[in-house]
């Protein structure tokens, strides 16, 4: 057999591999053909004293012809993958029937935490915001004021009033950044919960 027809059949029957390994293999049989013609052997003898390609390609694809052929190994491999997610997603369920009680507590708790905050922060905003303009109407004599109101200096009272309105739009301020970071948050934290499970 000469060079040529061995790395053809080499070549075939080491098709199961990758090419870039296929071509490597190949590749350190063509340098065996070279150095044995430089020490004056023919093809013929190189190709014998390498052995036949079959055997070499049994040697490299590491199997025996009982043993399972590279597709029925992926293939196992496969079906074991699909029993692992099987089982990931079985034992998944389980726990969460088990700390569903305390997951949904601490959930409920959290929301409602964030719901007291800005709830908070809206009705102290909206309280100083009418104290302040109550401050403002006490400068009208046929609107009933108390009497602390009346007692105070004009210029106290502006001041006063301006300054509860200011603290209320701040407070209402707050009160809505919070609301958007609290469901930017929640908004995060789920997306990050689904891609751990479906890695």
């Amino acid at each position: 057999m000469n060079k040529k027809d061995y790395l053809n059949l080499l070549r075939y029957h080491l098709g199961e591999l990758p090419k870039i390994v296929v071509d490597d293999i190949i590749y350190d049989y063509e340098e065996h053909f070279n150095l044995g013609i430089e020490q004056g052997k023919t093809e013929e003898k190189i190709a014998e004293e390498l052995g036949y390609p079959d055997d070499i390609a049994k040697e490299y694809l590491g199997r025996d012809p009982q043993k399972a052929t590279k597709k029925e190994n992926i293939e196992n491999e496969e079906n074991i993958e699909k029993n692992d997610n099987r089982s990931r997603n079985i034992l998944l369920i389980v726990l969460g029937l088990i700390f569903a009680p305390v997951i949904i507590g601490a959930i409920t708790g959290i929301f409602g935490l964030a719901f007291g905050i800005f709830m908070g922060l809206m009705g102290a905003g909206v309280g100083l915001i009418v104290g302040g303009l109550g401050l403002f109407l006490s400068f009208f004599p046929f609107i009933p004021v108390s009497e602390v109101a009346i007692l105070a200096n004009p210029i106290t009272r502006l001041f006063t009033g301006i300054a509860l309105i200011c603290f209320g739009i701040i407070l209402l301020y707050l009160g809505i950044k919070f609301l958007k970071f609290f469901i930017r948050t929640v908004g995060d934290v789920f997306f990050a919960i689904r891609w751990k499970l479906v890695i």
